[in-house]
């Protein structure tokens, strides 16, 4: 009993501080694409047939900036006509913390068809891509949107995803101010 009350109480840690990262995660994530959702979000909440030629199952801590995106994933179903099944796990919850624990992830993510981690091409060109955190951490909500997509074309073709949208360009530099000219 102690052992599962030290694994509750690390992962509740892991969750509420945030997932560790290698490189700065933004502020805050864009906003995504215009959708409301249609259902109340639960701490196991399942959206579109069990049947569906591709399944989405999520895990994130329905809090903050993590629930606009849990909300987007329950909308998937009726974007993609009824052919993609959504599942979304609380993982502040008992039940969506037990199911996120069999995953081996150690962060919120997103797996499509099975898969967390996808060989894709980009702009004709092998990339890797892994649907963890939120986005844009990652992946964005087009690399998703892309990727189910191919799944529907065909299952066993390599995803093609979009180029990364480059940042705006940094506006140049102002010259050095001249120093004052004596005499004049």
């Amino acid at each position: 009993m102690l052992l599962y009350v030290l694994l509750a109480a690390f992962v509740l840690t892991a969750v509420v501080a945030g997932c560790s990262s290698t490189s700065a995660s933004p502020k805050a994530p864009p906003p995504p694409p215009k959708a409301k959702p249609k259902i109340q979000l639960k701490d196991v909440t399942k959206v579109g047939d069990p049947k569906a030629p591709v399944k989405v199952v999520a895990y994130f801590p329905l809090t903050g900036e993590h629930v606009p995106v849990a909300e987007y994933l329950t909308t998937l179903p009726e974007k993609f006509g009824g052919k993609v099944y959504v599942e979304v796990y609380d993982m502040q919850s008992e039940k969506g913390r037990e199911k996120w624990g069999t995953t081996g992830l150690q962060c919120a993510g997103v797996f499509i068809n099975g898969k967390i981690n996808w060989d894709v091409t980009r702009a004709g060109k092998p990339a890797k891509i892994s649907f963890v955190k939120r986005p844009p951490v990652l992946w964005t909500y087009e690399d998703l949107e892309a990727l189910i997509k191919s799944q529907l074309k065909d299952p066993k073709a390599v995803p093609d995803l979009p180029a990364p949208k480059k940042p705006a360009a940094k506006p140049p530099a102002k010259p050095a101010a001249k120093p004052a000219e004596k005499g004049k």
